[in-house]
């Protein structure tokens, strides 16, 4: 079973290894949930993931309106069900010297970014938001060329994330949650990584948070998102050795946060010709949730207050956010 945006890693609709609760913080899995999480992970870890991508920078009014186009034609996904919305923390790597951010910048055809991401469930109750967490993560690879996107990424328990990027040896744990007939797969993408950390000595350089509704019937024919409620926060240099989820609620008050809607389409080929007619009004744009985390975080350390009030108008192959929504 593919492992995509949280999928189920053991043929169901359940969230990859045992929910775990999470306040304002997680509390710690226990060993029976480890064992479990590690259960559901033998059915499939790796992934090598090859599509085109297309985004759009969309108001919400605009993305109300394209969601109900898109639900009458594609089924709303849920990988954990009677959850619609799934919460994505995200965390990108880079050198001291941002090396792989001045690459995108500099290079609109290539890019490559190094980051984790992390898949959770909000479940109100009458005294404040909690969340159903997983002991695991999932380490990723994402190359872009010209719009074709390269991905390759591991399931990885989190507990254990901060020596990798220390760059110890965890290949047995990696063999110890992946089922035998992908240890081949696994060991591939493994020291592909281990061979980029290796030459780039990276560490967390920002996180985005937001929040995703995912249509799709085959996920690898049409697959489309809605993500919202974005907010860029500083990088947290332990990782999760102090949090087992890196909740809102642990990040505390973003750097950035932003009402507009990044509207995502993942396809093998062209587009059908219900979509194209959705879209008639709408343009693609080069998008990047890394690259706009760094600017801001980059704005907010060096006090660049009258960019932030008047920022410059995106152009087309520009790969920021449009700001004007942005507080």
């Amino acid at each position: 079973m593919s492992l995509d945006e949280g999928a189920p890693l053991d043929g169901t609709n359940r969230f990859p290894g045992l929910p775990e609760s999470a306040g304002n913080g997680s509390h710690p899995p226990t060993d029976d949930n480890l064992k479990a999480g590690c259960a559901d992970l033998k059915a499939g870890c790796a992934r090598l993931f090859r599509r085109r991508e297309e985004k759009y920078d969309v108001g919400l009014a605009s993305a109300a309106f394209l969601r109900e186009e898109i639900a009458r034609r594609l089924p709303l996904f849920e990988y954990n069900p009677g959850h619609a919305f799934t919460h994505v923390t995200t965390i990108y790597f880079d050198t001291r010297d941002r090396h792989f951010f001045n690459e995108a910048v500099r290079n609109h055809n290539h890019s490559l970014r190094i980051r984790v991401k992390e898949y959770y469930y909000a479940v109100d109750s009458s005294e404040r938001r909690e969340y159903l967490t997983s002991p695991f993560c999932f380490v990723e690879l994402k190359e872009t060329i010209d719009r074709a996107v390269v991905k390759r990424r591991f399931a990885f328990p989190k507990a254990d994330l901060i020596r990798l990027f220390r760059r110890e040896e965890v290949w047995p744990i990696l063999l110890r949650i992946s089922p035998p007939h992908e240890a081949g797969p696994m060991h591939d993408i493994y020291c592909e990584f281990r061979k980029f950390i290796s030459s780039y000595p990276v560490e967390a350089t920002s996180i985005v948070h937001y929040r995703r509704v995912v249509y799709q019937k085959m996920e690898d024919d049409l697959r489309i998102t809605f993500d919202d409620q974005l907010a860029v926060y500083p990088p947290v240099s332990d990782l999760y050795e102090h949090a087992k989820a890196l909740t809102p609620d642990v990040l505390g008050k973003p750097v950035r946060k932003t009402d507009r809607v990044i509207l995502e389409i993942k396809c093998a080929g062209e587009h059908p010709e219900w979509l194209r007619r959705a879209l008639q009004y709408h343009s693609s744009k080069r998008l990047s949730k890394f690259t706009t985390s760094i600017r801001f975080l980059l704005d907010e350390q060096s006090g660049r207050e009258a960019a932030l009030r008047s920022p410059p108008v995106p152009g087309e192959d520009d790969t920021t956010l449009s700001t004007e929504f942005l507080r």
